[in-house]
């Protein structure tokens, strides 16, 4: 009773929930929520509809919501006497979801979407609709309170039928269309007369209007086979004719006269009307709406949305095709001609329609086939064999929300193709002339190759191998660092340098500048310290310090030595060559072959020119060191042979005491 008080009231109160997989999300979290739900989708009443109801749901939350988590809405009234009981909106599976500014929306389905799918029966036929009906309530995991007439049968078994087809027949066969009711379970909804359960009257509505003249039904229609044959039960005009499809009433007539018992005498007025709403009203309710000019007007909830969003906007209304839309058969619009020419499984110029695969396009040699329909999408097929089995080499589907292109043959695209993601697959290109070509490959990884001719076999020249680059060939052009930036060597602009981790040139650096070719630096933070400089036309080449910078030749410890002449200064020969040699230059050491001293030999030293004290300049004085300093290592070179004579005779007499 408290609902009935608050429900017309004008400043009625609502409370929203959701229960989510048993957990309550409160008016905190329910910012809002949309249901729709209809009886038909077309613009005329048929018999044997199987049309989920949609739940569009925004909850504010941080909690993981499951996939395809069942969602509960309800509502509740608030008023002076409490509140009322919750009124649960139906049961909804979750989709899919969407997520912004912290708020998550779930557009989600009832379970009758899952008659979407091929009903495989182990039954044998003929067989009792009922045990038809308990297989498929047991394969969708649904429960039902419908009552099957213990007279009606299915004659035959139709291996191509899904579950909402059958649905529609058993239900169609009892005068009904199928729905899901708030809590689950599976109803049938008759076309019946029936009275009234609610009366609306211009308080309740914001816009409610009358769309044609009152609809009754005296004759029933069913279309029973692909070619387009009826059978028809009681008399009027088209417009009083209801007509639906069953392809079993053919043999089961007696299905056919039920279903006329239960709806003949059917009428409804055709309305739209948007108005405050009753939550607890369901579709296939007849109800009453006093229009303003005070007609009173009776039909039924064919189609039905209701909003909440702080308080409750439902859109009701019940569709008709108008009486001239009915009888004036014009040849018109080409929808109108498909609506009254085309029948289902029936080929035009290769092309038909039917409830299993959509729309199909097939050629005469049935080589190829497209075909597209809601659940699989655009699909393209190929036959080599007259049409006994089929492949999918092209389809469009949508996952995830997402629409996805599969190829499962070759395929050409001409101007810009742009793509976000490739995934699996190979991609090949080759370039005109056949030479060279470009391979991306899930299992072979990236390559290019090249080969000498066409009829040679491909090569890698460039290609990825455990992590690695490898190439084979020239490469030309471009930049090759070993690092982005800072510690690096890089190769470019026919040149290569190091560089240290300020960004500086440090170490070894070519200069291939201008008309430098050959020459090499030594760089110490951007400062050349040293060169090698190619002195050109057969001149050898010269090693420079430079900017002030040092030259250290050889370690302390280690040997260093020259072989050959070292032009200028150390000349290298035998003592035949030393005296027939006659271009001395003042100052210059001689290496002579073989000239080692024994013990005994009598060591003479030449002094130096000029020691009576006459004037030397600089130049001098230093090459007189120098020469001393070279004396000095000649002497102690004589000294360690000396020595190691010494030391080998003192061992040899320490196990030869003879000696």
């Amino acid at each position: 009773q408290k609902y009935k008080d608050y429900i017309n009231s004008s400043n009625r109160q609502f409370e929203v929930q959701a229960i989510i997989n048993n957990f309550i999300y409160g008016s905190d979290e329910v910012v809002e929520f949309t249901v729709e739900d209809m009886l038909t989708g077309g613009d005329e009443l048929t018999l044997g509809t199987v049309i989920p109801a949609k739940l569009s749901i925004k909850i504010k939350t941080t909690s993981a919501i499951p996939a395809n988590a069942k969602i509960v809405p309800e509502l509740r009234l608030n008023g002076a006497q409490g509140y009322t009981e919750w009124i649960p909106m139906g049961e909804f599976h979750v989709d899919s979801r969407q997520y912004q500014n912290g708020i998550w929306t779930f557009s989600c389905v009832d379970k009758l979407i899952t008659t979407e799918q091929p009903y495989v029966s182990n039954l044998t036929y003929p067989v009792a609709m009922s045990e038809v009906f308990e297989e498929i309530l047991e394969i969708l995991d649904i429960e039902s309170g419908v009552v099957i007439n213990s007279a009606f049968q299915i004659p035959y078994k139709d291996e191509s039928i899904s579950i909402r087809d059958m649905l529609s027949c058993i239900a169609s066969a009892h005068g009904a269309n199928v729905k899901m009711n708030r809590e689950g379970e599976l109803i049938f909804i008759p076309l019946s007369p029936s009275s009234p359960v609610a009366t609306i009257t211009a308080s309740n509505y914001i816009r409610a209007e009358q769309t044609n003249p009152q609809k009754s039904y005296t004759k029933l229609e069913v279309i029973h086979n692909a070619e387009g044959e009826t059978l028809s039960r009681g008399t009027g005009s088209e417009d009083n004719t209801l007509k639906f499809e069953n392809r079993f009433m053919f043999i089961e007539q007696n299905q056919l006269n039920y279903a006329f018992s239960i709806m003949n005498g059917f009428s409804y007025v055709p309305y739209s009307m948007t108005w405050t709403g009753r939550p607890d009203l369901d579709v296939g309710d007849a109800i009453k709406i006093v229009l303003q000019d005070a007609t009173e007007i009776t039909s039924i909830v064919a189609v039905n949305k209701l909003s909440f969003k702080g308080g409750v906007l439902q859109q009701s209304s019940a569709p008709s095709k108008s009486e001239q839309q009915s009888e004036f058969q014009f040849q018109g619009s080409i929808s109108k001609q498909i609506a009254q020419r085309l029948v289902k499984d029936h080929v035009y110029n290769g092309v038909s329609f039917g409830p299993d695969y959509g729309v199909r396009v097939e050629d005469s040699a049935k080589y190829m086939r497209l075909e597209m329909n809601a659940l699989d999408g655009y699909k393209m097929y190929l036959s080599d064999d007259a049409g006994n089995s089929w492949e999918a080499v092209f389809y469009i589907i949508v996952e995830d929300g997402k629409p996805r292109l599969y190829l499962g043959g070759n395929a050409e695209f001409q101007g810009l193709v742009k793509a976000s993601e490739f995934l699996g697959g190979k991609i090949e290109i080759v370039k005109d002339g056949g030479l060279e070509r470009y391979i991306i490959d899930e299992t072979e990884g990236f390559r290019c190759q090249r080969r000498d001719s066409p009829e040679d076999p491909w090569e890698d020249a460039i290609w990825m191998q455990d992590g690695s680059a490898n190439f084979t060939g020239v490469i030309t052009g471009g930049i090759i660092r070993t690092a982005a930036s800072g510690a690096r060597i890089e190769i470019s602009n026919n040149q290569i340098k190091t560089y240290n981790s300020a960004e500086q040139l440090q170490g070894f650096a070519t200069n291939n500048e201008g008309q430098q070719y050959g020459d090499v630096h030594v760089y110490d933070g951007d400062v050349v310290v040293f060169e090698i400089y190619n002195n050109f036309f057969g001149d050898g080449v010269s090693l420079r310090p430079a900017n002030g910078a040092g030259l250290s030749i050889g370690a302390n410890g280690h040997n260093t030595r020259f072989y050959g002449n070292v032009a200028d200064y150390i000349w290298h020969g035998t003592q035949a060559q030393a005296e027939a040699k006659t271009d001395w230059i003042d100052g210059q050491y001689a290496d002579i072959e073989g000239s080692k001293a024994s013990i005994g030999d009598v060591i003479n030293f030449s002094l130096p020119e000029n020691v009576d004290g006459s004037t030397l300049t600089f130049q001098e004085c230093g090459n007189r060191f120098n020469e001393i300093g070279y004396l000095c290592n000649l002497l102690t070179n004589r000294l360690n042979v000396i020595i190691n004579y010494l030391t080998e005779t003192t061992e040899e007499m320490e196990v030869d005491p003879n000696l």
